[in-house]
């Protein structure tokens, strides 16, 4: 690495700057640079004391001399000290901070930083702007952590700029600054418009050697303003990438943006996996190097799940939150963002969406034809447990979720004795002909006495448990082979069965396919299983870019993606079927939940309130959640 000791500007800064500095533990050169109190009361007056009368002349002209000479100080300071001037090609850069040194430093140079990175730069009038600086032979898409760097980098730079703007015109001190999802930093200068004006190196090569491909995407026509969509996580879930994805369409459209999705390093595969090709755009993929995660008025924005405090944050919910409504109108907006996602991007491929299509017609059949209602339950277990104090370290009672069932075919089909006639109006057909279908990633949901008079959701793809393998291993006559004769105390080892009993844990989705431990029985305490899947996250967040074709995640087996792959279509076919029925009732702490809201419509979901949520400590429909 470069030995940045010797530069021309070095400033260090800890990553974890405050607000009212950009650089720190130093003071930030906004401190430095704002102008100094005004002088004390008790210190000698400039004017004599006691009427006396000095040489106006004179002290007008000292006065002036010390003005310029302050002025022309603070201006050489704001001018060299930051941006020192350059030609046209030199540019200021922050250095990727490393494990001796965990800060980021302003660096000048006359070559561009050979990382992802801001930098400053004076356009040809002369005029000082930042820009992001991505080499073009880079990998795509970046890693996670290089694309949080450039966006805390980029918010440090424009607060930066808005602080020296103050400095210099004291108007604007006064001026709030804005902080909405839409402002605009006009210091802000698109890849393309710095190409143009030389202050970046052009592409060198053509189509796909420089530009981006998704989906078959491939031409010359490079669309004006798109968003990326990149599907890499270090989640275990599908759910809230999925969401993430329907919101980032919807973002797309409301901000006349083509959309395009990467699912090069998708821990699930592939899209087309599960789902048929997203809708083609008029236009073609940018230059892989023009997709900036920030600032969001970028030409060429990419959403992903490292990128989502900058894209879905506090700004995006203050823009798209209604204060003035209460309860799930708030987010309406939000919703029919998703619900555009949705419609557009969640079409099953293959066989899947053939079953799902005769399934639903099946029910529309036996139920939907004699007037009755198809209330789904989904029960998410595993690794999410129930934001309700009383419920959050275990899980909500399934009679819960049952009950409320039943209230919502009651309130629809119960009726009343007539008065005059005497008549029960009550629509008992409708009630008997109703029917409640139940999706879980826990097996042992489907066998609780509880759900005894609850249908599944779909039987494509099931999940099997433990006790389910045993009862299968011994209808089968399997028994453990004696190497030894039947009269040997040593037998032949044979693995003990586990399955998804308990429900959907991270560390055993990125245990699927791989050899097993010395201990065959999995580590079910929750606790664990937490502290063990924030470990992988975190290793996988940080992993190196080396990857396996099928995911991009290193060293994934093909039998452990083709386990995953089931896994995820298992969850979609659940997610479908319950979709598309009257009623859901569910726990809105699981991105399921969520989900099937949008996916049910804001009219069915919030307007007539066939969307049920039984975790009290969940205030309605959200999005996103942390």
């Amino acid at each position: 690495m470069r030995d940045r000791r010797g530069t021309n500007a070095s400033l260090s800064s800890s990553s974890s700057s405050t607000a009212n500095g950009l650089l720190s533990p130093r003071k930030g050169l906004t401190e430095q640079l704002l102008p100094s109190p005004p002088p004390s009361p008790g210190l000698p007056a400039l004017l004599p004391r006691h009427g006396k009368k000095s040489s106006s002349k004179w002290v007008k002209v000292a006065l002036r001399l010390l003005a310029g000479f302050v002025a022309a100080t603070l201006i050489i300071i704001m001018w060299s000290g930051f941006w020192i001037l350059y030609p046209q090609a030199q540019s200021i850069y922050y250095s990727a901070p490393t494990e001796t040194d965990p800060t980021y430093e302003l660096v000048g140079d006359q070559r561009l930083p050979s990382d992802p990175s801001p930098v400053l730069v004076t356009d040809k009038s002369n005029k000082n702007r930042w820009t992001v600086s991505i080499p073009q032979n880079h990998a795509f898409p970046l890693r996670p952590a290089q694309y949080q760097q450039i966006c805390e980098l980029s918010t440090k730079i424009t607060s930066y700029f808005v602080d020296m703007s103050r400095v210099s015109d004291p108007l604007r001190r006064l001026a709030r600054r804005d902080q909405s999802y839409y402002s605009i930093d006009n210091n802000f200068l698109d890849v393309h418009d710095a190409e143009q004006q030389g202050l970046l190196p052009k592409p060198e090569g053509t189509g796909s050697d420089t530009h981006a491909t998704f989906h078959g995407h491939t031409g010359d026509n490079v669309c004006e303003r798109s968003l990326t969509y990149v599907m890499e996580t270090p989640e275990a879930g599908f759910g809230n990438t999925l969401m993430r994805m329907w919101m980032a369409y919807g973002l797309a459209q409301e901000e006349g943006r083509a959309f395009f999705i990467d699912d090069s390093r998708w821990p699930y595969g592939k899209f087309n996996t599960f789902f048929e090709p997203p809708p083609a755009a008029n236009c073609t993929p940018p230059p892989k190097h023009h997709i900036l995660p920030c600032p969001h008025h970028a030409r060429h924005l990419l959403v992903s799940e490292a990128t989502s405090d900058w894209t879905f944050g506090k700004s995006f919910d203050d823009t798209f939150t209604d204060a003035k409504k209460t309860g799930p109108a708030r987010h309406e907006r939000a919703f029919k963002l998703a619900r555009a996602g949705y419609e557009k991007l969640f079409s099953l491929a293959g066989d899947d969406a053939v079953y799902v299509n005769s399934r639903l017609a099946s029910l529309n059949s036996t139920v939907r034809s004699k007037t009755g209602l198809l209330v789904g339950l989904h029960v998410r277990r595993g690794d999410k447990h129930p934001l309700e104090r009383q419920y959050s370290r275990d899980y909500l009672p399934l009679d819960r979720y049952y009950d409320e069932a039943r209230g919502i075919v009651l309130s629809q089909f119960a009726g009343s004795i007539d008065p005059n006639t005497g008549v029960d109006t009550e629509n008992w057909a409708a009630e008997i002909a109703s029917q409640v279908l139940v999706a879980s990633d826990d097996p042992d949901v489907y066998r609780a006495p509880e759900l005894s008079r609850v249908g599944r959701a779909q039987d494509r793809i099931q999940l099997a448990s433990k006790t389910v393998l045993d009862e299968q291993q011994h209808q089968s006559g399997a028994s453990q082979p004696s190497s030894a004769g039947p009269a040997s105390a040593y037998h032949a080892y044979m693995p003990e069965n586990s399955g998804w009993e308990g429900g959907f844990f991270a560390p055993l989705f990125w245990s699927l396919g791989r050899a097993p431990a010395r201990s065959d029985r999995p580590v079910r305490e929750p606790e664990q299983l937490q502290q063990r899947a924030r470990a992988l996250e975190f290793e996988r967040r940080d992993a190196p870019l080396s990857a396996s074709p099928i995911s991009g995640e290193p060293g994934v087996p093909e039998a452990a993606m083709q386990l995953r792959e089931l896994l995820g279509r298992a969850y979609m076919l659940d997610l479908a079927v319950l979709g598309g029925g009257d009623g859901v009732v569910c726990g809105a702490s699981a991105t399921g939940c969520r989900l099937l809201a949008v996916m049910m419509g804001w009219e069915k979901a919030m307007a007539w309130g066939m969307w049920v949520n039984v975790d009290k400590g969940v205030d309605g429909w959200r999005a996103l959640m942390s």
